[in-house]
């Protein structure tokens, strides 16, 4: 063994630990509870079949008089002219500005377009109120009581003047 020494060994120094800076706790206290007070109860509100008439009507009355009482305005906040100036401003540059038909609507208009186009060139015969020179006389219809006269004069084959009172003249008949 080794004589003792007036120096003793050093013990070898520990490691240090990472320590993180001291900061100000985030602890939260939880709120602290509060006494409740006791509440004293409230007498329910009569039930209208147990209220005579006259307390029925006063009720009936004075919520009529709450829903139509007048209401009040609302204050209107004036506006800094310069604010609306400028919003103003923006809403006039946005009305000018062009925005281009969507895909769907340049497809939509497009094709009502061709449509368009192409029934002119199919309807080229031209329908009966187009036509400069009408075919067909136009239709007259007579009351019921001409009508029956008309016939008459046709089966009988008799004038109109020989009917209203004049002459029939008599055709001597053939003998056969």
């Amino acid at each position: 063994m080794s004589p003792p020494s007036s120096n003793p060994p050093l013990p070898l120094p520990a490691k240090k630990r990472k320590v993180p800076p001291k900061t100000k706790s985030f602890h939260i206290e939880p709120p602290k509870k509060k006494k409740s007070k006791k509440k004293q109860p409230k007498e329910p509100a009569k039930l209208p079949w147990d209220q005579t008439l006259e307390e029925c009507v006063a009720e009936a009355q004075r919520a009529v008089d709450e829903h139509f009482k007048k209401k009040e305005p609302e204050k209107k906040t004036p506006i800094d002219p310069k604010d609306k100036a400028f919003f103003l401003k923006m809403t006039d540059a946005n009305r000018h500005k062009f925005i281009p038909p969507s895909d769907y609507d340049c497809s939509t208009t497009k094709s009502y377009e061709k449509k368009k186009r192409s029934a002119r060139s199919l309807s080229d015969v031209p329908q009966l109120g187009t036509q400069k020179k009408q075919s067909i006389e136009l239709l007259v219809v007579l009351p019921t009581v001409q009508q029956g006269l008309i016939e008459f004069l046709a089966t009988s084959r008799l004038s109109v003047a020989q009917v209203a009172g004049g002459k029939i003249e008599n055709h001597p008949i053939v003998p056969r």
